[in-house]
């Protein structure tokens, strides 16, 4: 199977769209075997610090 890399996530910074903490998306991508995501939250950039 080729490496899988979701390229539009949200977290819970992007209001409306996501409800996800970040630490919860790597360990999820993680456990699935993905090298990586995209954050892509909406006009915000809060999610870099993390």
């Amino acid at each position: 199977m080729q490496n899988f890399v979701h390229l539009h996530v949200h977290s819970y910074y992007s209001v409306l769209d996501g409800q996800s903490s970040i630490e919860g998306l790597l360990e999820q991508a993680k456990k699935n075997g993905q090298p990586g995501l995209a954050l892509t939250d909406h006009g915000v950039m809060l999610g870099i610090k993390s």
